[in-house]
Parts: C-alpha cells; structure tokens; sequence
C-alpha cells in the first residue's frame, strides 16, 4: 500500500516563540549515574523486587538447561544472578546455599557465581564455608583463584583473606600457596588504591619470614618471598635486605635459589619506590665476589626502578670488562625491555628535550656520550622519599668539550644544572652555566681569553648573564655599591661609566716583571691600578668586598626603622637622650653606635665610639652633613682617614665611616636618613634598636636585660642611656624606673609593678610629652623644674 500527501505553502509569519514564564527547576545534568550502593555491570538494567526468589529460579534453569551442553542463554542469566546475589547480600546467600548446598548442580552454580560478586561478601562466604568443611579442597581452591582476581581489595576483604593463616589451611601445600600468594595480591591491590596503606597488612607475612630463617625452615621461604613480592610493600624492604648477600648475614646460610626469591621480592617494591630499590640492586649488580645468578636478578630489578640515562650508561660501562657471559645477555635484554617500556611515557619529553638541545648545548655530551664519573647524593627522610642530587661528568676529547649535569633526585623535582665548557682556540674557552627546570630558568656566559694589550701579554675574563635569580643580583649590586669605596681605599682609580648592563670585565695585562696593569669593569663603574704582584694578591680587597656582599644592614628613614633581620617599626626617639642603634655586645665592644635628638633643633646627631676611640660625631643640619672629630691622642683631625684601620669619606648625598676590621662594615648618614653594615662574623653578636642579626624575627626585641618585649616603643626606650644628674638641661633628663600599677582584677584593687622598668624623669623633673601606653605611661621629654634647678 502506498501513501501521498501534497502539501500548499500558505503563508510566512516571522514572529518568535514565546518561552514558557513558569519558573525553571534545577534538575542537575543530563548524566546517568549507577548507584553506589551495589556493583554494577554493564548488562541491561534488571527489576529487582525479590531477589532470593528470582535468584532460585536463575538457579532452577541453569540446572536444568545446561546439563548436557550450555543453553545459549546461560551467559546473561549466570550475569543476572550474579548481580542478584550482590543485591541479596550475606544472609540471602546463606539460606540459598543451605537450600541447594546438597544438589551437586546448584551447588556448582553457586560456588562459580560466588567470586563474581566481587565484594568482601564473596571472600566471607567462601573462608566459612571452606573453615566449617562444607566445600571440598578442590571447590575452594578454584573458588579463592577466582576471588583473588575479581574480588574488590579492601580493609574488610584482606581480612578476610587473612584465611592464608588459618591452620586448616596450612594443612594442604597447593591450596596454602594459592591462598598465600593471593593475600600477597590483595595487600598490593589495596595499597595500589591506598599509598599510605599501614604496614600492619604484610607484617603477618614478615613475622613468618622471620622464623622460618630462625629455625632453618627453608622449604616455606621461597612461597613466603614470592608473597612478600606479591604485595610489594615499601616496609618489606628491610626483612627482604637481611636476607641478600652484603647487607644480611643470613644470606650466607640461604641457598642460591632463595636469594634469588628474595632480590625478586623486591620488583613490585620498585615500582612503587624505585629511588629505595635502586642503591640496593646497584651494589649486588656491582659486586663481582657475588654468584652470577644474583646479579642477573639484580639487573631485572634495577630497570624496574626506571635508572636515569647516566645509570644505565654506567652500568653499560662496567658491562663491558664484564667476563660473565650470562649476565651480558640478560643485562643487554633488561636494557631493550626498560627502553620499550618507557618509550611511550618519553616521547612527548624526548621531543621537546631535543628542541631544547638545538637552542642549547645542555645536553649535549649527555646524550651521545658515557659518563666519566657519577656522584650520588642522597638522604632518606622519614616519609619515605628521596633527596639530594646526581652529577654526572661528560668529556668529548675530540671536541675539547667538557659537561656536568646535576639533577635532583627527587621525583616531583624537575631543578637541574647544565655546566658546558668548551675549548674553542688556544686562547680562548668559553663556558656556560644554566640551570633550574631543565635548566631553562637561569644562564650566565663565562669567556676567559689570552692575548696582547699593545706590546704587552694580557689576558681578559667576562661574566656575562642572561638572566639570574633575585638573591644574587641582591648581593651583586650590593659587591656593585662597594667596589668604589674598597678601590678607593686600595688606592685604584675609580671613573664612573656607562657599560653593558648584564657583564663583569677583568682585562690584566703585564706592564712589567711582577706588575700588573689590572681594569675592572663593572655595569656603572671602571676600575684601574697599576699593582705589584705580591702586593696585589696580599690585598683586603677581595676580602673586603666579599664582606661587603655578606654584610647585615639596618637602616632608618624618617621614623621608620630597618633592623638587621629586616623588621620594620616606627622609633620614637627621645628628646637629648642617647640611644643605642647597634653595638658589639661581646665582652671585646669593638664598636657602640648612638643616636639622639637635640632638644632645641630636633636634629638627629649621632656617635660612633670604635674600641676606645670617639671616633664620629654627626649631626644633620637641614641642607648639610657636617663632620667633627674630637681630640685623639692630642690630635683634632678634620674629615681625616687616618685613623688605625678606620676611613672616612664622602659618598653620594652624605659622609659614611668604614672600619671592617672592628666588625663595622660601614657607618652611613645622609639628610634623611642613616644606614648601618655590620660584618657577617657579627651576626648574632649585635644588639640594640638594630637587633642581633641573628635572623630570628620573631624574637627581635631584645632589651638590655635578654627580656624579649612584644612591644616596638617599650623595646626601643629600653635602649636608651639614662642619665644620673638633672643639673645640665642639654643633658639627658630621664632614666628607667619600674612603675607601681594600680588595678582592678575581680572586684579588687591589685598592686603591681611593670615587669620592665619605664622610661621616666629624672627625680625633680617633670614629663613635659607623655607616651600613652596600656600598662603605663612612659616619657619622652623632660625639662628641669624649681626643685632640679
């Protein structure tokens, strides 16, 4: 029959459809979820509504349509009942056993669908049954080889398991191996879903281990191995490493065969922990005194751990005066097994490696050459996970190339560091050092070239960087800042000039037998000497820049000031009052530095005592920084650098003070602000406003008394230096006391006294600026009244 229909345009509405205003509802996605509650396989969904009563049916057809030969529907009803058996649950699956437990079809229907379960029921069920004698030897062994595969690892299922100790159990050697080596498979499946699985679920295992080694019982310690390789559990490492030869005296009453079991035992545990495994099976693969056999296992082993690239070309190396023909082979098959194993994983980084290669020679000599030497560096913390670091060295004689690479060892530490050098004439070589994330991050360039500066022979050497991390460009413009100062004080010419901003320059050219004509360019500075030999090399001034470069700071601009350790707070500085910005507090007190502030200018002036020497006395008058130095030894000096080991000079906007052989580095002062370096072997021997140096930030405020205060205006009045006498108004007018407190606790009125003494007047002067503080009040000006006067 055959239908038409003609269909006639009518008309064109362009009108657009109006949405439905009703309120939407949430409803999720569109993604169909399978509950959790049950296993599930992907069969089409079954409607369960008793599922005792469907599962004896499936049972009543599987029984009587496959007795001759399988029903072609017998596979989706065994999946139908299996999936009712997981929905019924443990006391369902008792009744149905007990029903059918004596007809030898339903039975065997039941046993075979009872692994598929796949949950801890299906293991409970089976040790029960197989514990009360109502499955034979043969049904359960066939029954646990199932479980072993299918069943879900868990806490409860390796409980379960746990049937691998049971004393009826031991009784039959083919099933205790099974079982046995099943529990083995069981701990490694669930501390595959758990890595930081307890070691708790293989002890078991070890204590038999133990034994069987303490009483000679060396039937059961090749099964035992095999189980403690099956679970490759990292804490099995130290009972399998008192069994190898080398680390264990037992090894040397184990037979050839039960070593072998025992560095085998260790394969699983590499793939888990290979940085653990790979020192180990490393030393036996080395040790020429050891049995063939065992370095043949230990070479498996070791390619499991994944070796590096300067490893595997280590071990190719000694595989060479290697005189053991087996171990060659298998040596050479575990290599070609390890590199087709890992290929997929590294093709995407071999790729990009080689792109990388082409825009540096990083690694170079490191993919076409053995290594000359490796150095392995590694600590164990206690989590279990490696650290430190591997070099390895490269040398192409016919390139005159040399490489070190060195990589860390941990394995989400991608930092390594690529050294090249290169001999590129007879007077010229060039090196170039890069390093962090495949070393990608940082580079610099060294050249170093011999030649003739005119008529005489000359030599150059130049640090150029492309880019370097921020705490050394930090300390290299700190080197910068004190080249002018140190060249100045050895006597150097120093001319400021504009050159390449990311490069060192060192031109030595020999002017004459024993002297030297020595430039030194930096990005702001030229440098030039004419020096003698011996003279130069006897110099401060590396010493004196390296003790620049490694020189703690504390600095004060307007009110806000630095200490050592690079805290910050406000100082409220009282008024003709001394106070201590940083001193040697060791018993030698090489050097005092004191600040205080002129009650009529309210102008900062400050002191520098140095040994016994009264050294510096500056004070800021608005547009200027003027200088005076007192009488030394019957001397008034004026702006004079030659006191013992102390210069004075003037440098950018103010005047610094230099005496680094009394641990003062430098003593700077501009108009608004002042700045103190102390030497790096006075860390930890300073104290004052400006703190230890120490490091420790949270304990910065120390008083006089090594009470450490919360408090930045209590520490800073604790620094300052009280006066004994009223009678002088342009001295210091204030001294520290302790403060009786009145307060109410609980209802009652509670004498107490400051813990630190307070910054107060003298007696017979009155406070004229009061510093307001929770516990008490403390002064910061003083003036004389009738009494004092």
């Amino acid at each position: 029959m055959e239908a038409r229909q003609t269909i006639a345009f009518a008309k064109f509405a362009d009108a657009a459809v109006a949405p439905a205003k009703a309120d939407y509802v949430a409803r999720g996605s569109l993604q169909y979820e399978f509950a959790t509650e049950i296993l599930q396989t992907p069969i089409q969904l079954l409607k369960i509504n008793n599922a005792k009563a469907q599962i004896v049916e499936i049972l009543h057809h599987l029984a009587a349509n496959n007795m001759v030969m399988a029903h072609e529907d017998a596979p989706l009803k065994f999946i139908q009942m299996v999936q009712l058996l997981r929905f019924a649950g443990m006391d369902e699956i008792e009744a149905i056993w007990a029903q059918f437990k004596g007809n030898h079809a339903h039975r065997q229907w039941i046993l075979n669908a009872a692994p598929a379960i796949g949950t801890p029921v299906a293991l409970r069920f089976i040790k029960e049954k197989f514990v009360a004698g109502e499955v034979t030897i043969p049904e359960a062994t066939q029954a646990l080889v199932a479980a072993v595969h299918l069943v879900t690892a868990d806490a409860e299922a390796i409980k379960h398991a746990a049937l691998a100790f049971h004393p009826k159990v031991q009784e039959h050697a083919v099933l205790r191996e099974i079982v046995m080596l099943g529990y083995g498979t069981f701990v490694y499946k669930f501390c595959a879903a758990h890595p930081n699985c307890a070691a708790d679920h293989i002890k078991p295992i070890h204590d038999l281990v133990a034994t069987a080694v303490a009483n000679g019982d060396f039937k059961d310690i090749g099964l035992l191995l095999k189980a403690v390789g099956n679970a490759g559990h990292p804490a099995s490492l130290k009972p399998i490493m008192k069994l190898l030869p080398v680390f264990g005296a037992a090894a040397a009453n184990l037979p050839i065969r039960h070593q072998v079991n025992a560095i085998l035992a260790m394969r699983n545990i590499a793939k888990r922990e290979p940085k653990l495994v790979q020192p180990v099976a490393l030393q036996l693969l080395m040790d020429r005194t050891l049995h063939p056999e065992i370095r043949m296992v230990s070479c498996i082993v070791l390619f499991e751990t994944r070796p590096t690239i300067a490893l595997v070309a280590t071990v190719a190396n000694m595989l060479k005066r290697e005189t053991s023909m087996q171990l060659n082979v298998k040596a050479q098959a575990s290599r070609k097994n390890n590199r087709r194993s890992s290929s997929s994983s590294s093709s995407s980084s071999s790729s990009s490696s080689s792109s990388k290669s082409s825009k540096s020679s990083a690694k170079y000599l490191g993919e076409n050459l053995d290594p000359v030497a490796v150095v392995i560096l590694r600590a164990v913390k206690a989590d279990k996970k490696i650290h430190g670091y591997q070099a390895a060295a490269y040398v192409d004689h016919a390139a005159d190339r040399a490489q070190i690479i060195i990589n860390a060892l941990a394995e989400d530490n991608n930092w390594k560091m690529c050294a090249d050098a290169v001999l590129l004439s007879k007077h010229k070589i060039m090196a170039k050092l890069a390093w962090g994330v495949e070393c990608q991050e940082y580079a610099a360039i060294i050249k170093a070239e011999s030649g003739a500066l005119g008529p005489h022979p000359a030599a150059r050497l130049k640090v150029q960087w492309v880019k370097i991390p921020g705490i050394f460009a930090h300390y290299g413009k700190r080197v910068a800042d004190y080249i002018p100062g140190a060249a100045f004080m050895a006597g150097m010419r120093v001319h400021r000039a504009d050159n390449d901003d990311k490069a060192i320059q060192v031109l030595m050219a020999v002017q004459a037998q024993r002297v030297l004509n020595i430039i030194v360019k930096t990005p702001k500075v030229k440098v030039s000497t004419m020096a003698h030999v011996n003279e130069f090399w006897h110099s401060d001034s590396i010493r004196l820049l390296y003790s620049a470069a490694t020189a703690a700071q504390c600095s004060m601009v307007g009110r806000t000031l630095t200490t050592f350790n690079n805290r910050r707070y406000n100082n409220e500085l009282p008024f003709a009052c001394y106070q201590v910005l940083a001193q040697d507090c060791t018993p030698e007190l090489k050097f005092m530095v004191l600040m205080k502030k002129d009650a009529a200018t309210e102008e900062n002036h400050i002191n520098v005592k140095i040994a016994n020497m009264y050294v510096m006395y500056i004070f800021k008058a608005e547009m200027s920084v003027w200088l005076y130095v007192p009488v030394v030894h019957n001397l008034l000096l004026f702006f004079s650098p030659s006191l013992p080991n102390i210069a004075i000079r003037p440098e950018g906007d103010g005047l610094a003070l230099v005496a680094p052989g009394h641990g003062l580095e430098k003593v700077y002062i501009a108009k608004d602000m002042w700045k103190i370096e102390v030497a790096d072997w006075m860390r930890g021997h300073t104290c004052g406003l400006c703190g230890r140096a120490d490091g420790e930030i949270k304990q910065e405020f120390y008083t006089p008394s090594s009470f450490v205060t919360k408090n930045a205006v209590s520490f800073a009045h604790s620094w300052v230096l009280p006066s004994q006498t009223c009678r002088d108004a342009n001295q210091c007018l204030m001294t520290h006391k302790t403060v009786k407190l009145e307060r109410n606790m609980d209802g009652q009125v509670s004498t107490c006294y400051s813990i630190e003494p307070v910054l107060r007047c003298l007696g017979g002067v009155e406070g004229i600026r009061v510093d307001l503080r929770d516990t008490s009040d403390a002064h910061v000006a003083c003036r004389c009244s009738e009494q004092c006067a």
